[in-house]
């Protein structure tokens, strides 16, 4: 809408952009704590780890299995380079389960960033994702560009652990926007109760 001054009749029009977005959306929240951000991350970190228990398990079971077999005489080389097929059997069957949960819990956070812009983590800690200008975030913005773009920059070989490090750093700026907000256009807030 066009803002009009009657005291100045020569001032050229002008508008107030950002107001029909504090109508449309309120006032902003208030911005999540680096610490409170960095819980929630650690909270999710942890739930992504749930299914490698099982597979370090095992990998120990058949270890020490292959170790007890041959405790009272010579190890042969062979045992190093070939263990015992049914527990590298066994092995495998674990690491495909314990790949397929990790799929499965990365496949709901998603789905719960995209419907809610919230992860467990983020949930738990009472913080969520949103645009700049207060609408919620979706698929495109929330996951592709928030987190696998980051994921595809952190993969180049050595940029990328450069990258993926002044990434964390930019929460220290005043706006506490790193990268990946900054390329997706979010801001994470404290969630209105």
């Amino acid at each position: 809408m066009d803002r009009y001054d009657p005291a100045d009749p020569y001032a050229p029009p002008g508008s107030d952009v950002n107001a029909g977005m504090a109508a449309g959306f309120g006032e902003a929240p208030p911005l999540a704590e680096r610490g409170t951000r960095l819980l929630a991350v650690s909270i999710d970190s942890l739930i992504l780890c749930i299914p490698v228990v099982p597979m370090l398990g095992i990998g120990a079971y058949v270890g020490w299995r292959t170790a007890a077999q041959y405790r009272n005489q010579p190890f042969p080389a062979e045992a190093i380079i070939m263990p015992q097929v049914e527990g590298m059997a066994l092995f495998a069957g674990a690491m495909g389960i314990g790949f397929l949960c990790m799929l499965g819990i990365m496949v709901y956070q998603w789905v719960l960033i995209s419907q809610t812009g919230q992860t467990i983590g983020k949930r738990a800690t009472g913080i969520r994702i949103e645009r700049i200008d207060g609408s919620p975030v979706n698929f495109g913005t929330g996951v592709v560009l928030r987190n696998w773009v980051m994921k595809l920059i952190g993969a180049l070989p050595y940029l990328g652990v450069a990258i993926q490090i002044v990434d964390c750093l930019f929460i220290f700026r005043e706006d506490r926007r790193c990268i990946h907000d900054h390329i997706a256009g979010t801001r994470v807030v404290r969630q209105q109760r």
